[in-house]
């Protein structure tokens, strides 16, 4: 342009080629500046580039000239808008119709409920499966109930079966205020009591009772979806792996022992998981990686891609989108890419992504913008949403997939991350968040009392409704801050600490099964504990109780000896006269 002429030649090496003195530099400022504003300018967009080659050309948003088709413009080097077929996100649905088919064909005839299981590595595109098959089935006039793990990521109790009964009943707030459930019986009003209301205290009921309770609830519910009809009732349950215990035990028993109407329960995890499905009612399908065939027409000759072996459609859309913001050659696997994709985000627009991992894998923006304390998340929102990263729905943001959030929460240092994890539990606090999720929090933060508050009582309604895998994981973790507390010195009795938490995980391995892992943990607590306290009296007839589950008789009943005798001598009467009822049921 004119200007550009000006300023070109007021910066000139050469002093002859300058302008001499300011009036003349004035003088050709004004003329320049007539010329751009001439009623008819020419349009930025229309003018090619100095270094313009002939062939294909596009606009540079940058600095709006006309330059060669590349990735980068010529003239400023800022990325350059890729073809379209490239922008569309996600990519096409491809190398997946027989398995749609296969799932279609598990639809049943008749009044009979079957089940089918998804399984693949992570990214091998399970729930887009899934949504595909679900749109299928609902174009065949069928009901679409998805069932999804907490958003926090915290295996909170009865999340996935509440959802499942509220997608399958129908139920609305004032419904489960009122509790008006039609036609439930005792069994199933007490498993929607808990399920909606939370455990109450007092609440003598075994473990066994609880859970058939939980079971009748969702059978109830999958009669009243059926008796809708015309449809047949779809339940599509992603990341099984991730679901709380109580929800996996219901699916189970129900599939186990269903009712006589005609539903499809279709489920996706990842290998190796046991879902407790059984293979009378159940077919699994694995999927892998696509075929070169099916990617090659997204990919084109660019060399993106390798098409030598499949090719997992996850990686495939990350690459996509690599390119698309300016990436060169991706790295061969996924998690090298996800991370440099990661590593371009700028510094808030990272932390606002890290504060939503921390929150779990979904969560409202008005408490991510709470958390992270940056003023005005819009446009780091926005970079994510544009980035593929997350998606926007009713004012909440939600990792586009879990890998995501695992690699972001692998990224963020540790100091950081322990006082992200302070905020989020006093927001959680705030809101009164499950004990589960602030629990969590208050681990990874090192509130060391407030931990072992939540974690005993997390373990304890783990213990209730016979959720095994929870109890455990929530003792080992108090385990582990009572012993750190040792060192640290902000509890004022750690030892006490660690003698109850060593018990009760003791106890609670025995129940499960590992019997060697619990006789180790048993037997360091006993070298803690004094030799005539109470403590040391339950944790013999813990030992006890391990050495009985080895059918090791004679070693359990000298063990339960010992307990009687440590019991005696610390003047614990009740518990020495529990131990001899032990003894007695024992006895050959």
């Amino acid at each position: 342009s004119a200007l550009a002429e000006v300023v070109k030649r007021a910066l000139a090496k050469s002093p002859g080629e300058r302008y001499q003195d300011a009036h003349e530099f004035s003088q050709a400022l004004a003329r320049a500046l007539s010329i751009n504003e001439s009623p008819e300018p020419k349009q930025a967009s229309e003018a090619l580039a100095p270094s313009l080659v002939a062939g294909e050309t596009t606009v540079c948003e940058a600095c709006n000239y006309r330059v060669p088709v590349a990735r980068f413009c010529c003239e400023c080097s800022a990325p350059l808008p890729q073809e379209q077929s490239l922008a569309q996100f996600p990519p096409p649905f491809v190398g997946r119709r027989d398995d749609v088919t296969f799932l279609s064909s598990r639809r049943p005839s008749g009044p009979q409920v079957l089940c089918a299981r998804v399984v693949g590595e992570p990214g091998t595109g399970k729930s887009r499966l899934l949504d595909e098959f679900a749109q299928t089935m609902s174009a065949q006039g069928d009901h679409i109930i998805l069932v999804e793990p907490d958003s926090w990521g915290a295996r909170v109790a009865y999340s996935g079966l509440a959802s499942a009964i509220r997608g399958l009943a129908r139920l609305t707030p004032a419904a489960i205020e009122a509790e008006d459930f039609l036609d439930a019986s005792s069994d199933a009003r007490r498993g929607l009591h808990e399920i909606f209301r939370g455990p109450q205290r007092g609440d003598s009921r075994s473990p066994m009772e609880r859970r058939h309770c939980l079971g009748s609830a969702l059978r109830w519910a999958l009669v009243r979806a059926a008796a809708r009809g015309p449809g047949v009732p779809v339940v599509l349950i992603d990341d099984l792996e991730r679901m709380d215990g109580p929800s996996l035990h219901a699916f189970a028993d129900v599939i186990g022992d269903p009712p006589q109407v005609a539903a499809l329960v279709v489920g996706a995890h990842g290998p190796g998981f046991d879902a407790g499905w059984g293979a009378e009612r159940t077919v699994a399908r694995r999927i892998e990686g696509l075929e070169p065939s099916d990617v090659r027409p997204l990919v084109g000759a660019s060399g993106l891609v390798s098409l030598r072996e499949a090719v997992l459609p996850l990686y495939l859309e990350q690459a996509l989108r690599y390119q698309f913001e300016g990436g060169s050659e991706a790295p061969e696997r996924l998690g090298d890419l996800i991370a440099q994709r990661l590593g371009t985000l700028d510094a808030d627009t990272r932390r606002v992504l890290q504060g939503l991992a921390v929150l779990g894998f979904g969560a409202a923006i008005s408490t991510v913008a709470e958390l992270v304390q940056i003023d005005g998340i819009e446009p780091a929102i926005n970079a994510l949403l544009g980035r593929g990263m997350i998606t926007v729905s009713a004012g909440c943001a939600v990792f586009s997939h879990p890998l995501l959030r695992e690699l972001t929460m692998a990224g963020i240092p540790i100091e950081a991350r322990r006082q992200l994890h302070r905020r989020a539990l006093r927001i959680e606090d705030k809101q009164r968040g499950p004990i589960e999720v602030r629990s969590e929090h208050a681990y990874h933060c090192q509130e060391a009392f407030q931990a072992l508050l939540l974690l005993e009582q997390v373990a304890d309604r783990a213990t209730a409704v016979g959720d095994t895998n929870a109890e455990v994981l929530a003792l080992r973790r108090g385990l582990e801050v009572a012993r750190r507390e040792i060192a640290r010195g902000e509890l004022d009795d750690p030892m006490r600490a660690v003698l109850i938490f060593s018990r009760k995980l003791g106890a609670s391995l025995t129940r499960a099964g590992d019997f060697a892992d619990a006789d180790g943990i048993l037997q360091e607590a006993l070298d803690l504990a004094g030799p005539a306290s109470p403590d040391r009296a339950k944790i013999l007839g813990a030992l006890a109780h391990v050495s009985y589950g080895r059918k090791r008789y004679e070693e359990a009943l000298s063990r339960l000896r010992s307990a009687i005798s440590a019991a005696r001598a610390a003047g614990a009467a009740e518990l020495e006269s529990g131990l001899e009822e032990t003894r007695r049921a024992w006895a050959p």
